[in-house]
């Protein structure tokens, strides 16, 4: 049994090494789940940063259902559940394919959505590396999120959908939660505002 001083979930967000080929990316998540089952809660299979080389062509039909079936295969009865973190790049076919595989496969949810390397264009940026986030991030972050649950339909049932990409304020959460999010995820609110965010979005939605 876990043992830690708050009662909130940890997942690990797991991924493959800069150095293994895409055809043995599934042997790096593999290797993390049954290393790790047991010490986290869940797990979030992340094969959308920006940071990896090529990671995200793992979402294209020659490799995603074969990895996706080999790394879930790999759980045990104690991993917890088995998240998917998506990226906001993906057009809507592509998008509606993954969350079709990844549904036959018996993912337990989505991330919707990581940064993006499409805003970049026209970015004063380095060439490589690296997608934005933010508030620019908000309205491909919530596209995506409508799309996912008009695509997913009933398939949505039992399963956990969490939002993130230019979430700034407790607007916004309450925004993404009534576009039908179960959760939300916070990065850059927590750069421009700090730890003090959460205290001021608690404030927001306490009952008067």
């Amino acid at each position: 049994k876990l043992r830690r001083p708050l009662s909130c979930p940890v997942f690990a967000n797991i991924g493959k090494n800069q150095q293994t080929p895409l055809s043995d990316a599934h042997l790096d998540y593999s290797k993390l789940i049954h290393g790790l089952s047991g010490l986290v809660d869940g797990f979030v299979i992340n094969i959308s940063s920006p940071n990896t080389k090529d990671l995200r062509r793992l979402f294209e039909p020659d490799y995603f259902s074969d990895f996706l079936s080999q790394v879930m295969s790999s759980r045990q009865p104690h991993t917890g559940p088995v998240l998917l973190k998506l990226s906001p790049d993906l057009s809507e076919d592509d998008l509606k394919m993954v969350l079709d595989i990844s549904v036959s496969h018996k993912i337990d949810g989505w991330i919707l959505t990581n940064t993006s390397q499409g805003l970049r264009e026209g970015l004063k940026f380095p060439a490589e590396g690296g997608g934005v986030s933010g508030r620019p991030l908000g309205t491909l972050s919530k596209a995506r999120l409508t799309q996912a649950l008009k695509i997913l339909g009933s398939n949505r049932q039992g399963r956990l959908v969490v939002s993130v990409g230019g979430i700034m304020s407790s607007e916004d959460i309450e925004e993404r939660l009534g576009l039908g999010a179960d959760l939300v995820q916070i990065y850059s609110a927590l750069v421009f505002r700090g730890p003090y965010f959460f205290d001021s979005v608690l404030k927001m939605r306490k009952p008067s």
